[in-house]
Protein backbone atom coordinates (compact mmCIF):
# COMPACT_ATOMS: atom_id res chain seq x y z
CA UNK A 1 0.00 0.00 0.00
CA UNK A 2 3.10 2.39 0.23
CA UNK A 3 3.97 2.24 -3.42
CA UNK A 4 4.52 4.85 -5.63
CA UNK A 5 4.28 5.24 -9.31
CA UNK A 6 6.89 7.11 -11.36
CA UNK A 7 6.51 6.97 -15.05
CA UNK A 8 9.94 7.71 -17.36
CA UNK A 9 8.25 9.66 -20.51
CA UNK A 10 11.04 11.30 -22.39
CA UNK A 11 12.88 8.76 -24.46
CA UNK A 12 16.67 9.11 -24.76
CA UNK A 13 17.73 5.71 -26.19
CA UNK A 14 16.81 5.94 -30.47
CA UNK A 15 16.06 9.48 -32.66
CA UNK A 16 14.48 6.81 -35.02
CA UNK A 17 10.58 7.83 -35.26
CA UNK A 18 9.66 4.55 -37.28
CA UNK A 19 11.42 2.26 -34.24
CA UNK A 20 10.44 4.32 -31.57
CA UNK A 21 6.58 4.61 -33.14
CA UNK A 22 6.11 1.17 -32.34
CA UNK A 23 8.38 1.32 -29.17
CA UNK A 24 6.04 3.77 -27.67
CA UNK A 25 2.89 1.98 -29.13
CA UNK A 26 3.63 -1.17 -27.55
CA UNK A 27 4.79 0.28 -23.96
CA UNK A 28 1.31 1.77 -23.79
CA UNK A 29 -0.49 -1.45 -24.81
CA UNK A 30 -1.24 -0.89 -28.18
CA UNK A 31 -1.39 -3.86 -31.01
CA UNK A 32 1.35 -5.02 -33.17
CA UNK A 33 1.03 -7.22 -36.37
CA UNK A 34 3.13 -8.80 -38.11
CA UNK A 35 2.72 -6.13 -40.89
CA UNK A 36 4.77 -3.90 -38.15
CA UNK A 37 7.61 -5.71 -38.59
CA UNK A 38 8.16 -6.37 -42.18
CA UNK A 39 7.65 -2.57 -42.91
CA UNK A 40 10.25 -1.78 -40.23
CA UNK A 41 13.09 -4.54 -40.44
CA UNK A 42 15.58 -6.64 -42.34
CA UNK A 43 15.61 -10.52 -42.21
CA UNK A 44 18.55 -11.85 -41.49
CA UNK A 45 20.72 -13.02 -44.27
CA UNK A 46 23.81 -15.01 -45.68
CA UNK A 47 25.22 -11.12 -46.51
CA UNK A 48 24.86 -10.14 -43.01
CA UNK A 49 28.40 -12.33 -42.31
CA UNK A 50 30.43 -12.27 -45.25
CA UNK A 51 32.51 -9.60 -44.17
CA UNK A 52 34.66 -11.44 -41.32
CA UNK A 53 34.04 -8.50 -39.11
CA UNK A 54 30.46 -7.97 -39.59
CA UNK A 55 29.22 -6.60 -36.39
CA UNK A 56 26.17 -9.33 -36.44
CA UNK A 57 28.94 -11.99 -36.24
CA UNK A 58 28.85 -11.04 -32.54
CA UNK A 59 25.18 -9.79 -32.53
CA UNK A 60 23.33 -11.41 -29.61
CA UNK A 61 20.31 -13.83 -30.76
CA UNK A 62 17.06 -12.96 -28.74
CA UNK A 63 15.19 -16.29 -28.10
CA UNK A 64 12.30 -17.14 -25.64
CA UNK A 65 14.13 -20.55 -24.06
CA UNK A 66 17.36 -22.21 -23.07
CA UNK A 67 16.92 -25.07 -25.26
CA UNK A 68 17.07 -22.63 -28.17
CA UNK A 69 19.77 -20.95 -26.27
CA UNK A 70 21.63 -24.49 -26.18
CA UNK A 71 21.22 -25.19 -29.84
CA UNK A 72 21.92 -21.76 -31.25
CA UNK A 73 24.88 -20.94 -29.16
CA UNK A 74 26.26 -24.28 -31.13
CA UNK A 75 25.83 -23.25 -34.56
CA UNK A 76 26.57 -19.03 -33.37
CA UNK A 77 30.12 -20.38 -32.68
CA UNK A 78 30.75 -22.45 -35.26
CA UNK A 79 29.86 -19.79 -37.62
CA UNK A 80 32.11 -16.98 -35.81
CA UNK A 81 34.97 -19.50 -35.49
CA UNK A 82 34.97 -20.18 -39.60
CA UNK A 83 34.71 -16.54 -40.05
CA UNK A 84 37.41 -15.58 -37.81
CA UNK A 85 39.87 -18.46 -38.99
CA UNK A 86 40.12 -20.39 -35.71
CA UNK A 87 38.28 -23.31 -33.85
CA UNK A 88 35.81 -23.88 -31.39
CA UNK A 89 35.97 -26.16 -28.05
CA UNK A 90 33.48 -27.20 -25.61
CA UNK A 91 33.37 -30.08 -23.07
CA UNK A 92 30.71 -31.53 -21.52
CA UNK A 93 28.61 -30.16 -18.14
CA UNK A 94 27.12 -31.58 -15.15
CA UNK A 95 24.21 -33.85 -15.63
CA UNK A 96 22.27 -34.89 -13.06
CA UNK A 97 18.32 -36.01 -12.67
CA UNK A 98 17.80 -37.39 -15.98
CA UNK A 99 14.70 -38.58 -16.57
CA UNK A 100 13.23 -40.99 -19.63
CA UNK A 101 17.26 -41.49 -20.04
CA UNK A 102 18.04 -42.92 -23.15
CA UNK A 103 19.36 -46.89 -23.29
CA UNK A 104 23.26 -46.82 -23.53
CA UNK A 105 23.28 -47.89 -27.08
CA UNK A 106 21.71 -45.17 -28.21
CA UNK A 107 23.67 -42.71 -26.05
CA UNK A 108 26.17 -41.44 -28.46
CA UNK A 109 23.89 -39.98 -30.60
CA UNK A 110 21.85 -38.27 -27.47
CA UNK A 111 25.24 -37.16 -26.04
CA UNK A 112 25.91 -35.20 -29.76
CA UNK A 113 22.99 -32.81 -28.82
CA UNK A 114 24.41 -29.33 -27.68
CA UNK A 115 22.59 -28.50 -24.67
CA UNK A 116 25.00 -30.84 -22.90
CA UNK A 117 28.01 -28.80 -23.93
CA UNK A 118 29.72 -26.01 -22.33
CA UNK A 119 31.68 -23.37 -25.54
CA UNK A 120 34.54 -21.50 -26.21
CA UNK A 121 35.85 -19.46 -29.16
CA UNK A 122 38.87 -17.48 -29.01
CA UNK A 123 37.92 -13.39 -29.16
CA UNK A 124 34.29 -13.93 -28.82
CA UNK A 125 32.40 -11.73 -26.48
CA UNK A 126 30.86 -13.38 -22.85
CA UNK A 127 29.58 -12.47 -19.81
CA UNK A 128 29.94 -13.64 -16.56
CA UNK A 129 26.64 -15.67 -15.17
CA UNK A 130 27.46 -15.41 -11.26
CA UNK A 131 29.58 -13.32 -8.57
CA UNK A 132 33.29 -14.63 -9.02
CA UNK A 133 34.32 -11.62 -6.98
CA UNK A 134 32.49 -9.05 -5.21
CA UNK A 135 35.44 -6.57 -3.95
CA UNK A 136 36.88 -7.05 -7.62
CA UNK A 137 33.71 -6.20 -9.36
CA UNK A 138 33.42 -9.68 -11.27
CA UNK A 139 29.49 -9.88 -10.77
CA UNK A 140 26.85 -10.91 -12.71
CA UNK A 141 26.68 -9.71 -16.43
CA UNK A 142 30.13 -8.20 -16.40
CA UNK A 143 31.57 -7.98 -20.17
CA UNK A 144 34.72 -10.17 -20.97
CA UNK A 145 36.38 -11.68 -24.51
CA UNK A 146 37.34 -15.27 -23.93
CA UNK A 147 41.18 -15.15 -24.32
CA UNK A 148 42.30 -18.81 -23.69
CA UNK A 149 41.90 -21.84 -21.89
CA UNK A 150 43.93 -23.63 -19.21
CA UNK A 151 44.42 -27.84 -20.15
CA UNK A 152 45.89 -30.14 -17.84
CA UNK A 153 44.61 -33.13 -19.05
CA UNK A 154 47.78 -34.54 -21.54
CA UNK A 155 45.73 -36.10 -24.13
CA UNK A 156 43.64 -32.88 -24.70
CA UNK A 157 46.83 -30.80 -24.72
CA UNK A 158 48.09 -32.65 -27.80
CA UNK A 159 44.12 -32.91 -29.65
CA UNK A 160 44.51 -29.21 -28.91
CA UNK A 161 47.90 -28.52 -30.71
CA UNK A 162 47.03 -30.59 -33.41
CA UNK A 163 43.58 -29.09 -33.65
CA UNK A 164 44.97 -25.54 -34.09
CA UNK A 165 48.08 -26.38 -36.53
CA UNK A 166 45.54 -28.63 -39.02
CA UNK A 167 42.23 -28.45 -38.00
CA UNK A 168 39.80 -26.49 -40.42
CA UNK A 169 38.23 -23.13 -39.21
CA UNK A 170 35.14 -23.69 -37.82
CA UNK A 171 35.40 -26.74 -36.82
CA UNK A 172 34.86 -28.74 -33.30
CA UNK A 173 36.99 -30.34 -30.77
CA UNK A 174 35.15 -31.95 -27.33
CA UNK A 175 37.61 -31.89 -24.63
CA UNK A 176 37.49 -35.30 -22.42
CA UNK A 177 37.74 -32.87 -19.50
CA UNK A 178 36.61 -29.66 -18.79
CA UNK A 179 39.69 -27.18 -18.35
CA UNK A 180 41.33 -25.96 -15.37
CA UNK A 181 40.30 -22.60 -16.12
CA UNK A 182 38.71 -19.98 -18.81
CA UNK A 183 41.01 -17.19 -19.12
CA UNK A 184 39.20 -13.97 -19.82
CA UNK A 185 40.15 -10.46 -21.10
CA UNK A 186 38.87 -7.86 -18.99
CA UNK A 187 38.56 -3.67 -20.11
CA UNK A 188 40.34 -1.38 -17.27
CA UNK A 189 38.14 0.96 -18.12
CA UNK A 190 35.01 -1.05 -15.96
CA UNK A 191 37.02 -1.37 -12.93
CA UNK A 192 38.22 1.22 -10.65
CA UNK A 193 41.99 1.98 -9.34
CA UNK A 194 41.80 -0.26 -6.12
CA UNK A 195 40.36 -3.22 -8.12
CA UNK A 196 42.50 -2.32 -11.28
CA UNK A 197 45.86 -2.58 -8.49
CA UNK A 198 44.72 -6.33 -7.95
CA UNK A 199 43.37 -7.71 -11.13
CA UNK A 200 46.56 -6.74 -12.33
CA UNK A 201 48.42 -8.81 -9.79
CA UNK A 202 46.56 -11.61 -10.51
CA UNK A 203 46.69 -11.59 -14.80
CA UNK A 204 48.24 -14.07 -16.75
CA UNK A 205 49.21 -11.52 -19.28
CA UNK A 206 51.53 -8.57 -18.52
CA UNK A 207 50.26 -6.70 -21.62
CA UNK A 208 46.64 -6.93 -21.03
CA UNK A 209 44.17 -7.71 -18.41
CA UNK A 210 43.71 -11.54 -18.52
CA UNK A 211 42.14 -13.24 -15.34
CA UNK A 212 41.52 -16.87 -14.88
CA UNK A 213 37.53 -18.10 -14.01
CA UNK A 214 37.67 -21.48 -12.54
CA UNK A 215 34.75 -23.61 -12.06
CA UNK A 216 32.52 -22.97 -9.76
CA UNK A 217 29.77 -20.23 -8.86
CA UNK A 218 26.12 -20.20 -7.87
CA UNK A 219 24.35 -20.78 -11.51
CA UNK A 220 21.12 -22.58 -10.93
CA UNK A 221 20.65 -25.74 -13.23
CA UNK A 222 18.37 -25.59 -16.37
CA UNK A 223 15.85 -28.28 -16.71
CA UNK A 224 16.58 -28.68 -20.06
CA UNK A 225 14.41 -30.59 -22.88
CA UNK A 226 16.98 -33.37 -24.57
CA UNK A 227 15.68 -34.36 -27.99
CA UNK A 228 14.75 -37.70 -28.66
CA UNK A 229 15.73 -39.46 -31.92
CA UNK A 230 14.32 -42.76 -34.47
CA UNK A 231 14.50 -45.30 -31.32
CA UNK A 232 14.43 -43.55 -28.31
CA UNK A 233 11.71 -40.49 -26.83
CA UNK A 234 12.76 -37.54 -25.98
CA UNK A 235 14.08 -36.57 -22.04
CA UNK A 236 14.35 -33.93 -19.46
CA UNK A 237 18.07 -33.48 -17.74
CA UNK A 238 19.11 -30.35 -15.01
CA UNK A 239 22.00 -29.31 -16.99
CA UNK A 240 24.58 -26.96 -14.72
CA UNK A 241 27.39 -24.88 -16.37
CA UNK A 242 30.90 -25.53 -14.62
CA UNK A 243 32.18 -22.28 -15.39
CA UNK A 244 30.37 -19.11 -14.19
CA UNK A 245 31.10 -17.56 -17.50
CA UNK A 246 28.86 -17.86 -20.81
CA UNK A 247 29.37 -16.81 -24.35
CA UNK A 248 27.49 -13.97 -25.34
CA UNK A 249 26.31 -15.68 -29.13
CA UNK A 250 22.87 -16.19 -27.46
CA UNK A 251 20.51 -14.58 -24.71
CA UNK A 252 17.22 -15.35 -23.87
CA UNK A 253 14.94 -12.69 -23.54
CA UNK A 254 14.75 -12.22 -19.28
CA UNK A 255 18.37 -12.04 -19.43
CA UNK A 256 18.36 -9.05 -22.43
CA UNK A 257 16.42 -7.14 -19.88
CA UNK A 258 17.61 -3.41 -19.03
CA UNK A 259 20.54 -3.96 -21.23
CA UNK A 260 20.95 -1.27 -24.66
CA UNK A 261 23.01 -3.35 -27.49
CA UNK A 262 24.66 -2.95 -30.34
CA UNK A 263 23.17 -4.96 -32.53
CA UNK A 264 20.51 -7.54 -31.97
CA UNK A 265 19.18 -10.86 -33.99
CA UNK A 266 15.42 -11.59 -33.16
CA UNK A 267 14.54 -15.16 -33.41
CA UNK A 268 10.37 -14.70 -33.77
CA UNK A 269 9.02 -17.60 -35.16
CA UNK A 270 6.32 -20.10 -33.68
CA UNK A 271 7.49 -22.72 -31.56
CA UNK A 272 5.72 -25.81 -31.56
CA UNK A 273 5.91 -26.68 -27.72
CA UNK A 274 3.72 -24.80 -25.03
CA UNK A 275 4.52 -21.54 -24.17
CA UNK A 276 7.38 -21.54 -26.69
CA UNK A 277 6.36 -18.76 -28.78
CA UNK A 278 7.45 -14.80 -27.28
CA UNK A 279 5.03 -13.35 -25.36
CA UNK A 280 3.99 -9.65 -26.19
CA UNK A 281 5.99 -8.14 -23.15
CA UNK A 282 8.86 -10.63 -24.67
CA UNK A 283 8.99 -8.75 -28.16
CA UNK A 284 8.46 -5.25 -26.48
CA UNK A 285 12.04 -6.29 -24.24
CA UNK A 286 13.82 -7.37 -27.38
CA UNK A 287 12.59 -4.48 -29.65
CA UNK A 288 13.77 -2.25 -27.18
CA UNK A 289 17.24 -3.03 -26.97
CA UNK A 290 18.47 -1.08 -29.92
CA UNK A 291 18.41 2.47 -30.75
CA UNK A 292 17.35 1.92 -34.35
CA UNK A 293 15.23 -0.05 -36.48
CA UNK A 294 18.55 -1.20 -38.56
CA UNK A 295 20.16 -2.80 -35.22
CA UNK A 296 17.72 -5.76 -35.63
CA UNK A 297 16.96 -8.62 -38.30
CA UNK A 298 14.50 -11.21 -37.62
CA UNK A 299 15.63 -14.77 -37.72
CA UNK A 300 12.77 -16.35 -38.97
CA UNK A 301 12.01 -20.25 -40.30
CA UNK A 302 11.03 -21.19 -43.25
CA UNK A 303 12.51 -21.64 -46.66
CA UNK A 304 11.07 -18.81 -48.59
CA UNK A 305 10.56 -15.11 -47.19
CA UNK A 306 6.27 -16.13 -47.56
CA UNK A 307 7.20 -18.87 -45.37
CA UNK A 308 9.25 -16.94 -42.85
CA UNK A 309 6.71 -13.59 -42.68
CA UNK A 310 4.04 -16.80 -42.03
CA UNK A 311 6.30 -18.28 -39.32
CA UNK A 312 4.98 -14.77 -37.15
CA UNK A 313 1.45 -14.80 -37.61
CA UNK A 314 0.76 -15.86 -34.12
CA UNK A 315 1.86 -12.10 -32.99
CA UNK A 316 -1.39 -10.77 -34.52
CA UNK A 317 -3.36 -12.30 -31.52
CA UNK A 318 -0.90 -11.37 -28.72
CA UNK A 319 -2.12 -9.00 -26.20
CA UNK A 320 -0.53 -7.06 -23.17
CA UNK A 321 -1.09 -9.19 -19.53
CA UNK A 322 -3.96 -7.92 -18.02
CA UNK A 323 -2.31 -7.97 -14.54
CA UNK A 324 0.00 -5.36 -15.32
CA UNK A 325 -2.82 -2.80 -16.44
CA UNK A 326 -5.19 -3.75 -13.41
CA UNK A 327 -1.90 -3.07 -11.45
CA UNK A 328 -0.93 0.28 -13.01
CA UNK A 329 -4.72 0.91 -12.73
CA UNK A 330 -4.50 1.02 -8.68
CA UNK A 331 -2.06 4.65 -9.43
CA UNK A 332 -4.71 6.44 -11.24
CA UNK A 333 -7.00 8.66 -10.48
CA UNK A 334 -11.26 8.74 -10.37
CA UNK A 335 -11.36 10.07 -13.80
CA UNK A 336 -9.07 7.84 -14.95
CA UNK A 337 -5.61 9.74 -15.43
CA UNK A 338 -2.82 9.50 -13.77
CA UNK A 339 -1.68 11.21 -10.45
CA UNK A 340 0.70 13.85 -10.41
CA UNK A 341 1.15 13.91 -6.57
CA UNK A 342 3.74 11.58 -6.10
CA UNK A 343 3.51 11.58 -2.22
CA UNK A 344 0.24 10.85 -1.58
CA UNK A 345 -0.05 8.67 -5.27
CA UNK A 346 -0.74 5.06 -3.06
CA UNK A 347 -1.65 2.24 -4.74
CA UNK A 348 -5.41 1.47 -4.29
CA UNK A 349 -5.71 -2.56 -4.30
CA UNK A 350 -9.44 -2.89 -4.51
CA UNK A 351 -9.43 -0.35 -7.43
CA UNK A 352 -7.27 -2.57 -9.06
CA UNK A 353 -8.42 -5.95 -8.13
CA UNK A 354 -12.09 -4.47 -9.69
CA UNK A 355 -10.19 -4.09 -13.26
CA UNK A 356 -8.19 -7.72 -13.13
CA UNK A 357 -11.70 -9.55 -12.41
CA UNK A 358 -13.32 -7.20 -15.08
CA UNK A 359 -11.05 -8.14 -17.31
CA UNK A 360 -10.56 -11.77 -16.45
CA UNK A 361 -14.87 -12.13 -16.73
CA UNK A 362 -14.82 -12.80 -13.29
CA UNK A 363 -17.78 -11.53 -11.08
Amino acid sequence: MQSKLFELTEQVRTDDPEHMELVTRMYKHGTVTTSDLQQRYKLLSAQDFEDPDSPWLMAPIIVSTNRERSTLLDAASRRYAHCKGTVVFRWRAHCSNWRQCPPDRYMGATLADPCFYEYFVTGADGFLTGRVNKELGLVNARSVVYHSITIDNPDDRRSVRACIEQGQPGSVVTLSVHPTAINVLLDPLDFNEKQLLVLRRLSISDSELVIPIIPGGTRTKDNMTVYGGRHYRPSKVCIQARFPVELAFVSTVHKAEGRTMEKVILALSHRHGDHCDMSYAAIYVALSRVRKKDDIRLLLSGATPSQQWASVQYINNLKPDASVAAFLAGFEREDGGASEDWINNQWNEEKSFRLYQRVRGKK
